[in-house]
């Protein structure tokens, strides 16, 4: 790749093609420009934490908080969206969704509510599916009689 002019290694060096030598440059540069300015952002931000009288640790769990929180979200969605497309595609859709609903619930109350909900709605089919009375009619049944 490095050659002389005259094609002794003697002579001063001098690159080929030198699209390759202005990609390696400006791959160099780019990389000492997101380092940088990665660093310049981290000393940054320490001197704004240290400012406010926050300390590290508590932002350090805030944001793994956030991370975990954003990561079950991406999870679940992904396989409530998966449970979505078995519904037309063969597969048991009536499993992955409220599997994807549980892993929701693991961060959102929303989600745990919603879930609860599911689990009471497919008892009381399951009881009538079986032929079992359902509890609550059965206690209305015995303080009416």
């Amino acid at each position: 790749m490095l050659t002389s002019i005259e094609g002794n290694t003697a002579g001063m060096p001098f690159v080929e093609r030198p699209a390759l030598l202005f990609g390696i440059i400006m791959g160099v540069a780019l990389f000492l420009c997101l380092f940088g300015g990665l660093l310049w952002q981290y000393f940054g931000t320490k001197r704004r934490i240290a400012a406010c009288g926050v300390r590290e640790e508590d932002l350090l769990w805030l944001a793994i908080k956030q991370i975990r929180r954003i990561t079950v979200a991406v999870i679940g969605a992904t396989i409530i969206l998966v449970g979505i497309a078995l519904i037309v595609l063969p597969g048991p859709a009536t499993v992955v969704i409220p599997a994807g609903i549980a892993v929701l619930a693991t961060e959102f109350v929303w989600a745990k509510r919603l879930l609860r909900r599911i689990r009471e709605e497919g008892e009381g089919f399951f009881n009538r599916a079986m032929g079992k009375e359902a509890k609550n009619d059965k206690n209305a049944d015995s303080d009416g009689a």
